[in-house]
């Protein structure tokens, strides 16, 4: 009952206000309170639900073509590869060999 009407509640509200470091901590101390008075029998991080419920956001406006979607940046799919990763391994080899001699 807990989870089905306080805690989306809750995190609707954390999500809208944007809350600061205190905020989150005092929220932290309910859902501890709450878990020790045993309303749920997992323990629960307010930074975690608060992720999953950013992420539901995020997919729910980009997937249901929601007027945000049209603002929120595209996701990158370009890959840098800077380096060649096997020529740096060789030389921190190289150079850890010559430490040794």
């Amino acid at each position: 009952m807990f989870k089905a009407i306080v805690l989306p509640n809750v995190l609707y509200g954390l999500s809208v206000y944007g809350a600061s470091g205190a905020d989150l901590r005092l929220i932290q101390r309910f859902l501890t309170r709450c878990f020790k008075r045993r309303f749920f029998s997992r323990k629960l991080d307010v930074s975690t639900l608060l992720a999953k419920q950013d992420y539901s956001i995020y997919n729910q406006s980009i997937l249901n073509n929601n007027p945000l979607g049209l603002i929120i940046p595209k996701k990158k799919r370009t890959k840098y590869n800077l380096r060649k990763k096997g020529v740096i391994t060789l030389r921190l080899i190289q150079s850890a060999s010559k430490i040794r001699l």
